[in-house]
């Protein structure tokens, strides 16, 4: 039986968004993980059960990426402790997709709560805010580009450094910006002086697979 059910669910007619919906909306997450385990008893039900998982999960990575989906969740960011991490958690999944909502809340909610949590899902996922950063600097006021070169210089990569080259290097640039791109240079031990090197060095590892 509840191998049947299992399959059931499992069928191409059941699209992954619309399971992921269900077990989320109704909350029964904790349970669905409770009944995988339950299964392993049995071989082809444990087999289904994780097959069934894995449907789930992928139609929340689905969801992650849904703009609109990706604007409330970073709303939920000034919710209460458990809406702030269910928040965090589905940022991190969602990637680079959510980068424009984050990088909004940090630089346009005009509240210093939204924005450390925004700096902090920024830092939680890690490389992939990295490029989205940087392409948004030189669009920046200085107040703006310095909070970015504090959230590169927490990530740390050092494919970074190229933009963080050409700001700290750019006369027209405010002293601030300039300071905050020399300190998050100095943080990835990058000494570099002149961007033209460090963005062919970045297109060659991107070209190399790097």
């Amino acid at each position: 039986l509840a191998k049947g059910a299992a399959d059931a669910l499992l069928a191409d007619g059941v699209q992954p968004t619309e399971l992921a919906l269900i077990v989320d909306q109704r909350g029964l997450g904790d349970r669905l993980d409770r009944a995988v385990t339950a299964t392993r008893a049995s071989a082809d039900v444990h087999e289904a059960a994780l097959q069934l998982l894995k449907k789930v999960e992928a139609g929340r990575d689905t969801l992650a990426r849904d703009p609109q989906r990706i604007q409330a969740t970073v709303a939920n960011l000034k919710g209460t402790m458990r809406q702030q991490a269910e928040a965090m958690r589905r940022l991190e999944q969602a990637g680079s997709y959510a980068m424009p909502a984050r990088l909004n809340a940090l630089i346009n909610s005009g509240d210093p709560q939204t924005e450390l949590l925004a700096a902090r899902a920024m830092a939680a996922i890690g490389r992939n805010a990295v490029l989205p950063l940087c392409t948004a600097l030189p669009m920046l006021h200085e107040s703006q580009q310095v909070r970015v070169c504090q959230v590169l210089s927490e990530i740390g990569w050092k494919a970074a450094a190229p933009a963080l080259v050409a700001r700290q290097g750019d006369a027209k640039a405010s002293a601030g910006a300039r300071e905050a791109a020399g300190v998050a240079l100095r943080r990835m031990g990058v000494t570099a002086t002149e961007a033209g090197p460090r963005w062919a060095m970045l297109e060659k590892e991107c070209l190399v697979g790097g």
